[in-house]
């Protein structure tokens, strides 16, 4: 089990997503988002690695660039690119957001 250490609040979402890393292009879902990053699932996390700059497209939110701080089978987290512009992106789109996640913390 690893302990949640992000201090905001992220929320359940399933939005369809394409994933540019190293200018390659792979298809998966954010799973949950807060204002500083998503989690992100994909089959193509193998090509995936931490510290990678990444660009998530989707139709809800455009355009978001971030940074991978972790990644284990099957899913990813970034850290968006700290812009009052992706803070307003993820605050505009809450109503496809389900409830808060409360437990902090996600199996491995």
């Amino acid at each position: 089990m690893i302990v949640d250490r992000r201090g905001l609040t992220r929320f359940r979402c399933r939005i369809r997503v394409q994933i540019r890393v190293r200018n390659n292009l792979y298809q998966g879902y954010a799973l949950d988002i807060s204002e500083e990053g998503m989690r992100i699932s994909t089959d193509t996390v193998v090509d995936i690695w931490t510290g990678d700059d990444v660009e998530v497209e989707s139709e809800e939110l455009g355009m978001i660039i971030g940074r991978t701080l972790w990644r284990e089978p099957g899913e990813f987290g970034i850290k968006f690119e700290e812009s009052t512009n992706t803070a307003a992106k993820v605050n505009h789109i809450r109503k496809y957001f389900g409830p808060p996640i409360e437990d902090r913390t996600r199996a491995a």
